[in-house]
């Protein structure tokens, strides 16, 4: 698990006026202009090969459309890797950024385990072994994918905003486990095999 102060060094301001500061006990994500990117920063930790990365985040006061948050992962430099986001109106996508191409994974989708809104607080999890790849909403599976392009590498915080100016998430929590040769997705409901 990282703390606060830890996750707060994830990003400076970005180039759309996005930081990340730590108010109250929480990293605050916050994009100051509507842009229809998004911003990122990556942790300061090795690279990880095979993890479990789970973060608790509560959208703001006003959060619409596909103003966004989510994960970075496998990351071999800060401007390539997986994305995985949730949407305020209770979407999700992965895609694979090569540095300069959009490779969608999976194109946006509804999903009922996603809270939607303002003021909601959601579970984003996403696992990565070998060329597995499967994504969690509030613990439930929303699906499983299959990629080679990125083996290892750092995992970050993301805000996209192409809807709302100032817009804020709070990351209430941020952690990451290892994941053994003989983890499953029961690893993340916390059931044995």
């Amino acid at each position: 698990t990282m703390t606060v102060g830890e996750a707060a060094r994830l990003m400076k301001q970005g180039k759309f006026g996005a930081i990340m500061v730590v108010e109250n006990g929480s990293l605050v994500m916050k994009a100051r202009k509507t842009s229809e990117g998004e911003e990122w920063g990556l942790a300061n930790t090795s690279e990880q090969k095979n993890f479990y990365l789970e973060a608790k985040v509560t959208t703001g006061d006003t959060c619409t459309g596909l103003d966004r948050y989510g994960l970075l992962a496998r990351a071999p430099d800060p401007n390539k890797g997986y994305v995985y986001s949730f949407s305020c109106d209770g979407r999700f996508r992965l895609y694979q950024w090569d540095g300069e191409h959009y490779n969608p994974l999976q194109e946006w989708k509804a999903s009922a385990f996603i809270l939607s809104g303002p003021n909601q607080t959601n579970l984003i999890g996403i696992w990565v072994k070998g060329s597995t790849i499967k994504l969690y909403a509030n613990r439930k599976l929303l699906g499983e994918y299959t990629d080679t392009s990125f083996t290892k590498g750092r995992f970050g915080l993301l805000i996209g905003a192409p809807n709302t100016e100032n817009l804020k998430m709070f990351v209430e929590e941020i952690a990451y486990w290892k994941l053994p040769d003989w983890a499953s997705e029961n690893f993340v409901s916390g059931k044995r095999d």
